[in-house]
Formats: structure tokens, C-alpha cells, sequence
């Protein structure tokens, strides 16, 4: 009898085992479904989430940015640049949208046709503005016909106009009539060429004083402008618009 409820309990305890073996086995089989479909869905979902972000975010750097016409290289104030020369000069760059005005120059095309002038001197990377540039410069047209280079030096006073004045600027050259004793014009819109100190050293920055010019001046002014240096009293007065 005991050995007959032994087998019998061998048997339970045989079948219970399988049952146990058949649910492991089952679970493995889940887990492995779970593995060959699902991970390669979530894997590919987690991809397809990453492009789009990517591909928003360039979105939105594209729409920050916009083209504005930036200088190659200094240029001095009242420098004629003619149309051809506009790629020597000039370059398109992209910058921040939100820095751009809205009178700044977007591409080359937008530039004044057939030149213009610098109303002012810029400088290498400097954005250029509508305001920057002038088609017409009634100052600076007369030496389309030509002229011709002369020099003469002036009172050095650290304070005064001719003291500060830089290549580029227009001046009315004024001298002492020593009959009435009263200052004369003698030539206007003359354009300065270069400047130099008391040792005659040439002067590329903003802070010395300059003493002595080199200037144009067309083939009717020289008589006017020797007369001026003859005179040993000269001054000189700086056209502040063009």
C-alpha cells in the first residue's frame, strides 16, 4: 500500500515538474517574440523620432538666418567703387536674423547700380547699410575729368579740424587776403589724399595730429591753391555731408 501512494506520488511530482518545464518554455517563447518584434519597432520609432528633431531643428536654424552684404577690406570714406568691382569688395555673408536692420543690403544685386560712393570709411566685416552708400557726391565728381596731386602744410594744433582730418574727407581750403586780412575760400571739395605729422611720417591712425597733405585738385584750382600757399596761412574746413 505505502508503495502504491509512493508511485502515485512520483507521478504527481513528474507531472508537476513538466507543467513547470511547459510554462518556463512558454515564457521563453514570449520573451523571445517580444525580442525579434517589438525592440526593432521601439528601436525604430526611437530613429525615426530622432531624424525628425534633427531635421526640425535645422529647420528652424535655416529660417534664423538671412544674407546681408558684409565688406572685404577697408575701404576710405568717399571711395568710388564702380559696379564691376562689387565682388572685389563686397561679399555675402549669413548672420543672425535678429541682428539684421531692415535697411541692410541682402545680396549683391540689391546694390546701387552703376556704383556709388562711401559716405563714411569701413572698415573689413562691417554690414553694409542704405544709409552707408550715396550714388551721387557732388564733391568728388569733379575729379572725373582728372587731377592733379599737390601738398602744403598747415598750423599744428591738437585740437583743431586740420589737426584731425584722415585720408577721404573733403575740405574747403581757405587763405589769409592780405589786404583785407580776412580769410578767402580758395578751393572747395578739395579731397585729401593722405596726411602727415610734424616729421613728415604718413598717419594711418585716429590719434596723432596731422600737420601737413597731400591733396587733389583739378588743373583750375592750382592757381588758387599755389596762391594759397603762398599766403603761409592756411585753413582748412571739413565738409561734414557728402
Amino acid at each position: 500500500m505505502f508503495e502504491k501512494k509512493k508511485t502515485e506520488n512520483e507521478g504527481k511530482m513528474e507531472a508537476a515538474k513538466k507543467r513547470g518545464t511547459k510554462t518556463k518554455q512558454k515564457k521563453k517563447d514570449s520573451l523571445s517574440v517580444f525580442k525579434t518584434l517589438l525592440l526593432p519597432l521601439l528601436f525604430a520609432c526611437i530613429v525615426v523620432s530622432a531624424i525628425s528633431f534633427v531635421t526640425e531643428q535645422r529647420g528652424m536654424q535655416k529660417e534664423e538666418m538671412a544674407t546681408v552684404v558684409s565688406m572685404k577690406a577697408d575701404l576710405d570714406k568717399n571711395t568710388f567703387v564702380k559696379e564691376e568691382e562689387y565682388k572685389k569688395y563686397f561679399a555675402v555673408v549669413q548672420v543672425d536674423k535678429e541682428i539684421v536692420p531692415q535697411n541692410a543690403y541682402p545680396t549683391l544685386k540689391s546694390l546701387p547700380k552703376e556704383g556709388f560712393y562711401l559716405k563714411d570709411a569701413m572698415k573689413k566685416s562691417q554690414m553694409v547699410l542704405k544709409e552707408d552708400l550715396v550714388e551721387n557726391n557732388a564733391g568728388m565728381e569733379k575729379y572725373q575729368n582728372g587731377y592733379v596731386l599737390t601738398s602744403f602744410d598747415t598750423p599744428a594744433f591738437a585740437s583743431s579740424v586740420n589737426g584731425s582730418l584722415r585720408r577721404g574727407d573733403l575740405v574747403d581750403v581757405y587763405a589769409l587776403d592780405e589786404a583785407t586780412r580776412a580769410y578767402v575760400l580758395m578751393a572747395s571739395d578739395v579731397y585729401i589724399e593722405d596726411v602727415y605729422d610734424t616729421s613728415g611720417n604718413k598717419i594711418s591712425d585716429e590719434t596723432s595730429v596731422a600737420t601737413s597733405f597731400t591733396v587733389r585738385v583739378t588743373a583750375e584750382e592750382v592757381p588758387q591753391i599755389n596762391a594759397a600757399v603762398s599766403s603761409g596761412d592756411i585753413f582748412l574746413y571739413l565738409k561734414t555731408s557728402c
